[in-house]
Order: C-alpha cells, then sequence, then structure tokens
C-alpha cells in the first residue's frame, strides 16, 4: 500500500523548514516518488545512500545509524525538497509519493518563457538562466576550504563559474545548530587591501543579478547549495573580494575573503 504523504500540521515535517521524516534501513531500500524528474540528490552522510531513475529516488542504509541525518532534491520544476532521515530496521512502508506542494519553489525561477532577467551586458531569458544555474548546481566542486563558520553556521564557496558576462558562485551552506538560516541577502564586496588612516574610500557592493536555491537552510543539514549570479568583473592588484551573508532577522553573518585570481580562473560552464 502506497503512503500518500500529505500537508497535515505537526505531523510528519514542519512546515516552516521544509522537512519531511523517512525511515530507512539497512535490509530494505525506500522509494521515493516525485511529480517531477529528479536534477539532483544529494546526501549529507556516508551512513546513507541514493540512486535515481527519471523521477524516482531509491534511498538505503550503508548500515545502521543513530543519528538523524538528511537528504536534498531538487526537481526539474526547480522544487527543492529536504528529508530528514532515520534508522528503522522495522519499515512497514516502502514507497511514498512526494508532490510538489512538500517542496519549496526556488524563489528567483520564472515560468513564462517571455520572462527575462536584466544585467549590465543587456537581457538574459530566464529560462536560459535557470539550466545555467542547474549545471552549476549539478557540478562538482572546484574549490575546499574557502569558507567561514560562525554560530554552528558554515558558508564554502565550492567554485566560480563564467557564462559570457555572467559569473555564477556556487554556495555549500551547513546549519549545525537547531534554528533554520534564513537568507536575507548575499552580496560581494571589493575593499582596500590596504587603507591609510584618513582614507574614506568606501567599498564597491556587487549585488547579485539573481540567486538560486533555497533561501531557508533547515536545522541540522549539511550541503546546501545556493547559487549567486553576477554581472563578470575582475579585481585589481591591490584590492580584495569578500563574500557576504546576511541572516534575516538574525545576528550569524558569515563573511569571508575569496582569492581574486580565481575569478580569472574560472571555466566555462555552457
Amino acid at each position: 500500500m502506497k503512503l500518500v504523504l500529505s500537508l497535515i500540521f505537526g505531523f510528519l515535517f514542519s512546515l516552516a523548514n521544509a522537512q519531511i521524516r523517512i525511515p530507512v534501513s539497512y535490509f530494505k531500500n525506500v522509494n521515493l516518488i516525485f511529480d517531477n524528474t529528479i536534477v539532483k540528490g544529494d546526501v549529507s552522510s556516508s551512513n546513507i545512500f541514493v540512486s535515481q531513475d527519471a523521477n524516482i529516488l531509491k534511498v538505503g542504509a550503508s548500515k545502521p545509524f543513530n543519528d538523524e541525518t538528511s537528504i536534498t532534491v531538487l526537481t526539474d520544476d526547480n522544487v527543492f525538497f529536504t528529508f530528514l532521515i532515520t534508522y528503522n530496521e522495522s519499515l512497514t512502508q516502502l514507497t511514498y509519493l512526494i508532490d510538489d506542494s512538500l517542496g519549496i519553489k526556488i524563489p528567483y525561477t520564472k515560468t513564462n518563457a517571455d520572462d527575462v532577467v536584466e544585467t549590465h551586458s543587456g537581457d538574459i531569458d530566464a529560462k536560459r538562466l535557470d539550466k545555467l544555474c542547474e549545471l552549476v548546481y549539478s557540478a562538482e566542486p572546484l574549490f575546499k576550504e574557502i569558507g567561514y563558520s560562525y554560530k554552528k553556521i558554515s558558508v564554502e564557496l565550492a567554485g566560480i563559474w563564467v557564462n559570457n558576462d555572467l559569473l555564477f558562485f556556487k554556495l555549500l551552506m551547513s546549519n549545525n545548530s537547531n534554528i533554520s538560516y534564513d537568507i536575507s541577502s548575499t552580496n560581494l564586496y571589493i575593499k582596500e587591501r590596504t587603507r591609510l588612516k584618513k582614507s574614506s574610500t568606501q567599498p564597491i557592493e556587487r549585488n547579485p543579478v539573481s540567486n538560486y536555491g533555497n533561501p531557508s537552510i533547515p536545522p541540522k543539514s549539511d550541503n546546501n547549495i545556493y547559487i549567486m549570479v553576477f554581472d563578470k568583473f575582475t579585481i585589481s592588484h591591490d584590492k580584495k573580494l569578500l563574500l557576504e551573508v546576511v541572516e534575516k532577522d538574525g545576528g550569524r553573518k558569515i563573511e569571508f575573503e575569496i582569492v581574486k585570481d580565481l575569478i580569472i580562473r574560472a571555466p566555462v560552464i555552457n
């Protein structure tokens, strides 16, 4: 018998965090059936594994475990799901039908083919930008250990890609606290590397032309992907580049420096 997950307050998940609890076992696999084709499925622990085929995600435990873990799924209609995974050797349900209403629609996504996103070099079709972001989302990380952690929130820069006059910055965000982290803004700042005492030079702010990803990072979750799209730019030798992530109605602001030469070395995504 198939179990259809539904939005019932206080039952399977907290709507605020869009989390659904799924028990798995070492002895049996669980199948999650989505309304649309799966673009990407990520696990936060080696204790579990996933495999995907069209709109079906198979989930299992590679070994018994005690701590709750999570997986995230993005479908091709740009709905983002977070599942909390627990271990249970006595499974009674092996198939779940996952309705789109149980996920979060990525905010910027356009549904009208005529929509465009404005950039300094001209307008770009929103559908085209959406496809580029999907490629960046699925791409393997280019960097390691470029980031910062503060108050149980960790942000790492996983890569920078370029397409024509646009730069794509891919972030991996982890939340080890019990409180969700809601992104208010993500920005880049270009600052003087050394400043004279009486200098009044103001930093140059670079705002993204678009963002892609879930702006709410659930509690106890790892490797949440968030993509920022910027108009192209380069930096002179006497400047430094800082990335800032600001929490909505909160004090957990993350800021760290990015080696400016990484922009020049960015590979093409298309």
